[in-house]
């Protein structure tokens, strides 16, 4: 009965195989099928793969022979000196494919990153490459778009205004362009690039506005956690310049620079015996963010006259 199982698994492999194109030697597939269940045949098949350049195949087979003789020590150092070859193989097609990707030739650093994968399916780093060569080239089509877009709005060509007023294609594609750069991860410079973009094209689409506006108060947030205060006033400056005037909206962001101001201002409390210029400090920054804090103001005129 286990002969007969072996002999089984062997046959759907090679099925497997002829389906997906891998080439068999036709005399493997004439001859009885008892020859499946010898390693020979396979250690046989394998070094016919290595003498044509086929590393890959040549590791499957040894694999397959591996599973009818586990213990073979010579079949065991075969498939790790393959793995090697194919390794050093594949990392220097990497290195010569981010070389020439350096250099703008897009094409051939494709051909490497594909070869590589043709070796080793799931290199991570051939995988990584490719994504990124893909979104490269769909941000350059993306931009090239958007550039004939704005050439053909510029010339007049125009079509029937959208509920947001907007009907021509540059606006369609400068919208793709900003919901693209805003679902990459780590990509907030590109996406205020692209926001910043559009609206000095489009300087009264107040949804594109107001999302620049969140985006930068996301980073004075992440700012003032870090207490780089400095850079915290700097993104609610440009956070309030966004907005170009929404009263309703800027109120909301004065609400956040008393908070600020209120923190900082306990902040300074809690150091004021023990290090008064830093609590000096503090108060300075709280009433940056709240200039009109007379509880802060106090406190500064106190302790200068210290």
């Amino acid at each position: 009965m286990k002969v007969t199982a072996y002999l089984i698994a062997s046959f759907s492999v090679t099925v497997i195989l002829l389906g997906s194109g891998c080439a068999i030697d036709s005399k493997r597939v004439k001859g009885s099928s008892g020859v499946y269940g010898d390693p020979k045949t396979w250690i046989a098949a394998a070094e016919t793969h290595e003498k044509q350049g086929d590393l890959q195949g040549a590791l499957f087979e040894y694999r397959v022979a591996r599973t009818l003789a586990k213990q073979d020590p010579v079949i065991k150092k075969s498939i790790k000196r393959l793995e090697s070859q194919i390794s050093k193989r594949t990392k220097k097609m990497i290195a010569r494919g981010n070389k020439a990707v350096r250099q703008g030739k897009t094409s051939k650093a494709r051909r490497l990153y594909l070869e590589t994968l043709g070796l080793e399916p799931n290199n991570k780093d051939a995988l990584e490459a490719m994504r990124r060569l893909d979104e490269k080239s769909s941000r350059r089509s993306m931009e090239r778009k958007v550039a004939l877009s704005q050439r053909n709005y510029k010339s007049g060509r125009k079509k029937a205004k959208n509920n947001n007023g907007y009907g021509d294609e540059t606006y369609t594609y400068s919208r793709q362009a900003i919901l693209q750069a805003g679902s990459r991860p780590a990509s907030i410079d590109e996406l205020i690039k692209e926001l910043k973009k559009h609206i000095a094209i489009y300087p009264n689409d107040l949804k594109m506005r107001s999302l620049l506006s969140k985006t930068r108060m996301g980073q004075a947030e992440k700012s003032y956690q870090a207490e780089n205060y400095s850079d915290t006033l700097s993104y609610l400056e440009q956070a309030e310049s966004a907005l170009n005037g929404d009263r309703k909206k800027l109120q909301a962001i004065t609400k956040i620079r008393n908070e600020y101001g209120k923190g900082l201002y306990i902040k300074g409390l809690r150091s004021s015996r023990s290090e008064p210029k830093q609590a000096l400090k503090y108060w300075e920054y709280a009433l940056k963010f709240n200039p009109d804090d007379k509880r802060t103001q106090l406190r500064i005129q106190k302790i200068n006259t210290m």
